[in-house]
């Protein structure tokens, strides 16, 4: 993300050594392809929601040890609706 230029002028500009500030440009790194690949999976959950709700097809979750199943109709409820 950073090339070896940007390093080198953040390295003189707060006086860090370098082997430290590549360190912490590889975590910065790290934090944020995580955070791009927890938004893609925010995403793609919110989009199978939506599907789901679509075709009448119950959305389940799992809240504090407790199986919740919204229904098509929006309500909650622990009975499994595919066990009737």
């Amino acid at each position: 993300m950073y090339n070896s230029r940007q390093k080198n002028n953040l390295m003189e500009g707060i006086g860090m050594d370098k082997e430290r500030l590549i360190k912490l440009l590889k975590r910065l790194e790290f934090l944020e392809q995580s955070d791009e690949i927890r938004r893609i999976g925010s995403r793609a959950v919110h989009n199978a929601q939506e599907e789901n709700r679509r075709l009448g097809i119950p959305n389940t979750y799992f809240i504090n040890g407790y199986t919740y199943y919204e229904l098509p109709d929006g309500r909650l409820s622990l009975e499994d609706p595919w066990d009737k």
